[in-house]
């Protein structure tokens, strides 16, 4: 349909000093393309740190001095899942190959959501401030819902970074405080029950299984219902007045380029496993 037809009502045309108009379709905001691409890119984040996170944690020992909720995790996912990928003697023989790669991949797929989101917040910010470019509320929210999903990917990359950390100076500076010590290395019952549950709360709040839930299942899942709620109401609201069909079509410029940067935290893996497997021939 033409944009031609569309026309407000006389008492919705003004709202204060500001003039109303009707929505014009963005797809370089709300395209299908450029929605894909950022809900991919979650999805490898998810897949890739969980990956690596499985691999670097599978096996360490001793069991005891690590958090118990984590160390549930291990036994019950990381641990199975290592010796059933190892079976296979060629995968066995590039582990350490494999977990530089995927690394690797965590890291470039940050870097590039770094970039992509910040392009998408400034354009949205240039547009608020432009008298004559103009931003509809439902395309600066669909700005927000992306930047979610790239804070997504960077909260999974902090959980692969600090395992190449030296230590955890933090844990032991914590426990060094008179009464947790002794809370977190004695199993006897006369230890004060604040103590315990101060305790349990530590676990909790550091522990990479927790971290991990919250980024897959909750906000992960988030943000896929607010884009998905989202432009469903746009499109079901405005399919009649305007034309919308601009943002189901990603053969534009726009929305190619977020798609086709997801080929390069591949490469960049690709590039890491050469290097590594250079340095092994050498």
């Amino acid at each position: 349909m033409s944009q031609k037809r569309c026309t407000l009502e006389p008492e919705f045309q003004f709202w204060g000093s500001c003039e109303c108009t009707c929505p014009e379709p963005d797809p370089d905001i709300a395209g299908i393309g450029v929605i894909s691409s950022f809900m991919t890119s979650s999805v490898l984040a998810i897949v890739s740190t969980c990956l690596y996170l499985m691999i670097t944690r599978s096996g360490l020992d001793p069991e005891d001095s690590f958090n118990p909720i984590d160390g549930w995790a291990r036994r019950t996912f990381c641990d199975p899942f290592i010796d059933f990928i190892t079976e296979a003697e060629c995968i066995k023989s590039r582990m350490d190959k494999i977990e530089s790669t995927i690394f690797s991949f965590v890291l470039s797929l940050a870097d590039m959501q770094l970039v992509t989101g910040i392009a998408m917040l400034s354009a949205a910010i240039i547009k608020l401030h432009d008298e004559n470019e103009t931003i509809s509320i439902y395309h600066f929210s669909m700005v927000t819902n992306l930047a979610w999903f790239s804070s997504t990917v960077h909260l999974l990359a902090l959980l692969a970074i600090r395992t190449k950390s030296i230590g955890n100076r933090a844990r032991h500076h914590f426990l060094d405080s008179k009464g947790l010590g002794e809370a977190y290395s004695s199993s006897d019952k006369s230890v004060p029950l604040w103590r315990r549950i101060l305790v349990w709360i530590y676990y909790i709040q550091e522990s990479e299984t927790r971290a991990v839930a919250l980024s897959t299942c909750l906000w992960f899942g988030l943000g896929l219902y607010w884009t998905i709620d989202d432009r469903t109401r746009f499109h079901k609201s405005w399919e009649g007045y305007v034309d919308i069909e601009d943002e189901n079509n990603a053969k534009g410029f726009g929305q190619l380029v977020p798609i086709l940067l997801l080929g390069m935290p591949f490469l960049q893996g690709l590039q890491k496993y050469s290097e590594q497997s250079r340095e092994e021939e050498c």
